[in-house]
């Protein structure tokens, strides 16, 4: 499911034009300086899951990132507007994998001489469904001890 969500936003983020890559999951690298400027990195932040009213049925609400690296020699990075812009506009009402995503706000991360990160935060409300096909079979084994011998039965 993540990886399908992340591949969405990913793709729609190419689709209009915006360099954009998923974070590896490395910690030191997310904010590692990407070899092309302007470029975006996608990052999933949390998933909250609340069950509904029957079993394997989840509301959930995804919160997500996507930092957006840019160079500038003008003040305060304002050459990045355009790119935030595209990207505000690429992902609002946007649904991947059938969570509708919504824009929560944008700040400024950090900056460096000519360098500069804004964060987009945005979040996704969604369902998930637990298939019930993929049920594991589970197996008890159960050991008991007759003096010194060992006895076990499985149980399904």
């Amino acid at each position: 499911m993540l990886i399908e969500i992340e591949q969405a936003i990913i793709n729609r983020l190419k689709q209009k034009g915006i360099p954009a890559e998923a974070w590896s999951g490395k910690p030191d690298e997310l904010f590692y300086r990407p070899k092309a400027f302007p470029t975006a990195r996608l990052v999933i932040d949390a998933m909250d899951f609340q069950e509904m009213h029957y079993t394997g049925h989840y509301g959930v609400v995804l919160a997500g990132s996507c930092l957006v690296f840019f160079r500038s020699l003008k003040e305060k990075g304002q050459g990045a507007y355009e790119v935030i812009e595209n990207i505000l506009n690429a992902i609002t009402g946007f649904e991947a994998w059938g969570f509708d995503l919504r824009i929560k706000s944008v700040k400024l991360m950090y900056h460096e001489s000519a360098e500069f990160c804004y964060q987009i935060q945005f979040t996704g409300y969604g369902k998930y469904i637990v298939s019930l096909e993929d049920s594991e079979i589970l197996a008890i084994r159960i050991k008991t001890y007759e003096g010194e011998a060992l006895s076990s039965e499985v149980s399904k």
